[in-house]
């Protein structure tokens, strides 16, 4: 298995997906303690290959599959990614996404976008731009390549004046976390 998955069945009608990014911090499943209080059964998954997602695509999907509906798919950065990515692929009621990265790999780099050099050299290329009517994307303006990759997802934005790259845990640290994860069940 190329993914790890945690699930905390709490007997709701709703399962949170949440997909942790790829950098060291994220070598957990980083939305327990944010989804902790939630009205949903959790989900977490990990990507320990380092490689968005990409060759777990198949088995992640076959252990999701099952779940309660409806699923709310969230995640931030390479977890954005795989938030969108996934939630699109299995037809997700709502997926959030904080600063997500809207391509990986070479299309990554053929952006512009050179950050995370040591975690992106076994990611194949792929790009998910375009079209995610069920989804919410959250990016913080005084980070230029999260805005370029944001307006390259045509969904609902919500912009933050200041955040960067950690946006969530700058939104968690100041309440809107809660509100934004709350907004979506």
């Amino acid at each position: 298995m190329s993914a790890d998955l945690v699930v905390d069945y709490r007997g709701y009608d709703a399962t949170v997906v949440a997909f942790s990014g790829v950098a060291p911090l994220n070598h957990m499943f980083e939305w327990t303690r944010s989804c902790g209080d939630l009205p949903a059964n959790f989900v977490g998954v990990k990507d320990p290959l380092e490689c968005w997602y990409q060759r777990s695509v198949f088995a992640v999907m076959w252990r999701l599959r099952r779940l309660a509906r409806p699923l709310i798919f969230i995640g931030g950065s390479a977890g954005g990614f795989a938030a969108l990515w996934f939630g699109r692929m299995m037809g997700a009621d709502k997926i959030v996404a904080f600063c997500p990265q809207s391509a990986c790999g070479e299309a990554k780099r053929a952006l512009g976008d050179e950050r995370w050099g040591e975690y992106c050299v076994r990611t194949p290329s792929r790009d998910i731009a375009g079209s995610y009517p069920q989804a919410v994307v959250h990016f913080a303006e005084d980070e230029p390549r999260d805005v370029m990759h944001a307006l390259r997802i045509d969904a609902e934005r919500r912009s933050w004046p200041s955040g960067g790259h950690d946006l969530p845990y700058r939104m968690r640290e100041s309440g809107r976390l809660q509100a934004a994860l709350r907004e979506a069940l």
